[in-house]
């Protein structure tokens, strides 16, 4: 009995404690493991450039949204406890160090007394409380105790030494100073002011025992915000002129030791030993002693904390909430109207609860079925009129309104077997459609626990596995097995045959898109699906889809195993969409359940509900921020300016170095580019903060250099004006008194080839001349055997023939013939006319021969001087006897025509050679070679040609028998 007793009083605690869950905002948290130098943070501090440093009890860090940076006393620090920072004018970082060491940050540098003699000063303090940019640009230290101070401006630094005041009364409580004036400063000390002149005089006193400043002198602290300073006590926060800004609650500054006030334009923070107080209102970290707040460039909260790290909020951190201990168990389905979360969640019963204004409540508690194993099969429905219908193996429950009191709870059992998981329920009019493991069923809800009231879609599944189901803008209901995708229409699944057999693993409706993905993990956008349908496959996501989730009827919000990745159609209406993945750090990643109100977001993971604005959702981040640090080229290195001069000899292994800043996002992309004058940008990717260049060459160079995250473009380049300065050998004097040393030396070199060149060639062409000629009589010499010995075949067929008369008359133009041969034969080139005469009595000798059977023209152009032109001996003679011997002969009893034809045109000759015989490839065909003479006029011609230096050429064309074309320079 009393084990039931604690039991039960254990349940009652825990559902208290459940419902009283805390609200909480979405927040980043760094420690030691993610590499900060200590859990105990004094301040945070934003330089100029955007980079975030981080004072603690262990060093310093510089975070610049990828990873912390750190820096302790063996990378030049004084001290490694630094309590905060202020920046400079000039750029300077002044760094707050427990030991009251002057030092401060710049060009990757640390500046201390032991390498900068500005801050080699006689000035010994304890720690420094506060650093005060002045309205003169100038920097004042306020040391924790002593009465002297330090002003510095640019590189001046002077001493305040309040012990040459005359009135000495106010130096034990003075624990504050500000310049005032021109050269004078305020000082602040017990329940006054004092205003010295720049020679220690005092000219003004203010006074706050006059009464209007009740308990102004109670523990009074200062206080920086937006670059004023502010005095605060257990009461009130005054401004610099003593006059009550903020009455502060006393609830607060009497229990809470106070470490910090911040104000931004809406809200007051006020950092405490027990956690961040937001508007007196709001206690977040309350366990944590907060001692700093700052913001970032995103305008995210960094809160410090000397025990716990760094937490950040985002900039709109008051519209986003966490509730934690929301529930128990894992929630199993969600849904959202206007600001109501409703949610199931599974533990030892089934709950629903509702979210509303902040709290978190029991609905209604029911068992599933009498089996507890079962109650993960079950599917819900809850409608924007707050009506659930939940249905499992075991039958159906629903509830009529579950704002209701009393709730009308009612349960339909039917008997369906266990295999069936049920997965989700969609609604259209009064049918329920149940997206089961291996079919659709659909209940009438006007006849639930009637005998008709379920109808199995069997016929539509062939008892196919059903992946998903999901309802249209028409209100159609969609689903998917392994085959492919079908539409409910009239009762009956039918396959929609645009998709191509196309099977969904799961997909959704967004306006007249669906969005799906494939067994094989393919993303697929198809729109206008009922008709000329356009199907998109997205490429280059790198991840496994899981979920979708609808944020507004222009937004899905789809889960992966490794990030969120947003579809947003266009707003054009000409079905275009983008995807990009969404680096939002304060979303809860790989759900239980989500849901969307159209205005917030609401995750379900681990018993805690995190509520998140769409807009933060939306959030794009910028591209990064860069820039150019260092280059180094050996050993030095040296800070990189607008334009950099580097000397030819360092050029040739070469670093730059450069920063990035994105705190909105880890994961970066970097590119470089080399541009010379006149070229265009070659962009190369680059991994670290590196740029390794080797061997560039001497000339003017641009560096450029951008970045992007996963979701951004690249941002706009980076760049710095690199000039690698001539070496020696490339300056112009240089290269003047080598080219001319080198001129002079070719021209000499180049007379003396010439010359021995011109001898040389004149010897080589002599004797290739002599070698010609005495080659080309060879072939001349030839052709007169060659010839004989055709004619004397010709005389013995006649004489075998029994023709005397005719041999007689054969033998004697025969005989003119040699004679005329022998006569040109010796001779390199001989008049036209006397080729001419022997080529009359050639033919008239042939003609003797065949009689009828051969007939011939010559006709030579009347602009032609026969006698002045000279040729080759035996140049026309062997074309002749080749169109008569390969021509004419073998057409066998036809009479055949042999035509010369010698002619001008454009001071060129053309001596045409023509018969009517059989044609020069059937001549070749049946000798089955060329001529011995047509080859003997080839070789001779083309020695000729480079004897006399002239193009003499020779062209054979068949048409209609053979036409030879010899052409020739007239001077010859």
């Amino acid at each position: 009995m009393a084990r039931r007793a604690f039991y039960i009083f254990t349940v009652i605690v825990l559902r208290l404690a459940l419902h009283a869950s805390g609200q909480d905002f979405p927040m980043l948290h760094y420690t030691v493991r993610d590499g900060l130098p200590s859990n105990t943070v004094y301040s945070v501090c934003k330089d100029s450039k955007g980079f975030m440093w981080i004072a603690t009890d262990k060093g310093i860090a510089r975070y610049n949204g990828i990873k912390f940076e750190t820096f302790t006393t063996a990378n030049g620090l004084p001290d490694n406890e630094v309590f905060f920072f202020k920046e400079d004018y000039e750029g300077r970082l002044w760094l707050a160090t427990y030991s009251g060491a002057l030092c401060y940050w710049q060009n990757d540098t640390f500046h201390t007394a032991a390498n900068t003699p500005l801050l080699n000063l006689p000035l010994k303090a304890s720690f420094i409380r506060d650093i005060h940019m002045e309205h003169d640009s100038s920097i004042t230290f306020i040391f924790f105790s002593g009465y002297k101070f330090l002003n510095i401006k640019k590189q001046v630094a002077k001493i305040i030494d309040l012990s040459r005041v005359e009135d000495k009364i106010f130096m034990r409580g003075v624990f504050y100073i500000q310049k005032y004036a021109r050269d004078g400063f305020k000082i602040w000390y017990n329940s006054s002011f004092l205003f010295i002149d720049s020679n220690y005089h005092i000219y003004k006193r203010l006074s706050f025992d006059d009464g209007r400043r009740k308990n102004y002198n109670n523990s009074i602290k200062i206080t920086c915000f937006q670059d004023n300073v502010y005095e605060y006590n257990h009461y009130f926060l005054f401004d610099s002129n003593a006059c009550i800004i903020k009455i502060l609650d006393t609830n607060i500054t009497h229990k809470y030791f106070i470490n910090k006030i911040y104000k931004n334009q809406l809200d007051w923070f006020i950092c405490t030993d027990h956690g961040l107080f937001i508007n007196d209102t709001v206690n977040i970290l309350a366990s944590s002693n907060v001692s700093f707040l700052g913001r970032d460039i995103d305008k995210s909260y960094w809160i410090t904390t000397l025990d716990n790290g760094i937490f950040v909020l985002d900039e709109n951190f008051m519209q986003s909430r966490i509730y934690q201990h929301s529930y128990l168990g894992k929630v199993l389905y969600t849904t959202s109207f206007k600001k109501n979360v409703f949610f199931v969640a599974s533990d030892s019963i089934n709950r629903i609860y509702r979210l509303n204004n902040s709290h978190v409540k029991d609905v209604y508690n029911y068992k599933t079925s009498n089996n507890n194993n079962n109650k993960f099969t079950s599917a819900f429905l809850i409608d924007s009129n707050y009506h659930f219908c939940s249905v499992d193996n075991s039958g159906i429950v629903t509830i009529k309104s579950l704002l209701a009191k009393p709730k009308a709870v009612k349960k339909y059992p039917w008997d369906i077997s266990n295999s069936y998981v049920m997965k989700s329920i969609l609604q259209i009019d009064s049918l329920l459609y149940i997206n089961s493991k291996f079919c659709i069923l659909s209940i009438n809800t006007n006849k639930i626990g009637a005998e008709n009231a379920l109808r199995y879609r069997s016929d539509t599944m062939a008892n196919e596995r059903v992946f998903d189901m999901a309802k249209s803008p028409n209100n159609d209901i969609w689903y998917s097995n392994i085959k492919s995708v079908f539409k409910i229409t009239n009762g009956i699944g039918v396959a929609q045959t645009q998709f191509k057999n196309i099977s969904f693993k799961s997909f959704i409706f967004l306006q007249n898109h669906l969005i799906g993905y494939t067994h094989t993990n393919q993303l697929l956008v198809c729109n206008d699906v009922n008709g000329n349908i356009a199907i998109d496959s997205v490429l280059h996501q790198n991840c496994v889809w899981e979920n979708f989730y609808i944020l507004d009827s222009a937004h899905l919000l789809i889960s992966t195993n490794n990030q969120y990745r947003l579809i947003t159609l266009s707003e054009n209406g000409d079905n275009s969409y983008s995807i990009r993945p969404v680096e939002n750090p304060y979303i809860p990643q790989s759900p239980e359940a989500m849901s969307s109100d159209g205005e917030n977001c609401y995750f379900f993971k681990d018993g805690a509900i995190t509520s998140i604005n769409i807009k933060s959702i939306l959030w794009k981040p910028q591209p990064p921020i860069l820039f150019f640090t260092t280059w180094a080229a050996g050993n030095r290195i040296f800070p990189v300016q607008s334009e950099v001069q580097i000397p030819y000899e360092a050029s040739k292994s070469l670093d730059i170095r450069f920063s990035i800043l994105s705190l909105g996002s880890k994961d970066i992309s970097t590119q470089f580019a080399i541009v010379s004058a006149g070229d265009s940008d070659n962009w190369k990717s680059t991994a670290g903060d590196v740029i390794s260049l080797y061997n560039l060459g001497y000339g003017h160079f641009t560096v450029k250099l951008r970045a992007k995250t996963i979701s951004s473009g690249y941002g706009k380049p980076i760049v710095f004006s690199l000039i690698i300065l001539r070496p020696f050998w490339a300056t112009w004097w240089f290269i003047v008194l080598v080219t001319a040393a080198f001129l002079s030396a070719m021209a000499l070199i180049t007379k003396v080839r010439i010359a021995q060149a011109m001898r040389k060639n004149k010897k080589e062409h002599e004797a290739q001349v002599k070698f010609m000629r005495s080659e080309y009589k060879a072939l001349n010499a030839l052709m007169n055997p060659h010839f004989i010995f055709n004619t004397l075949n010709n005389v013995q067929s006649l004489v075998n023939g029994n023709d005397k008369l005719a041999a007689n008359e054969y033998l004697r133009v025969f005989a003119d013939i040699i004679r005329q041969n022998m006569h040109n034969v010796s001779k390199e080139l001989i008049p036209l006319q006397k080729e001419i005469d022997l080529v009359r009595n050639y033919l008239a000798l042939e003609q003797l021969r065949f009689r009828s059977k051969l007939a011939y023209s010559i006709h030579i152009d009347e602009n032609i001087d026969t006698t002045e032109i000279m040729v080759p001996p035996l140049l026309i003679q062997p074309l002749v006897e080749n169109s008569i011997k390969h021509g004419i002969l073998p057409r066998k009893g036809t009479k055949g025509t042999i035509s010369i034809n010698i002619y001008e045109r454009q001071h060129i000759l053309h001596i045409e050679v023509k018969d009517d015989g059989q044609g020069i490839s059937n001549s070749k065909r049946d000798a089955g070679h060329e001529s011995f003479g047509l080859e003997n006029i080839r070789q001779r011609l083309q020695q000729l040609s480079i004897i006399q230096g002239k193009d003499i050429s020779l062209t054979i064309k068949e048409m209609e028998g053979t036409i030879v074309i010899i052409t020739m320079p007239l001077e010859y």
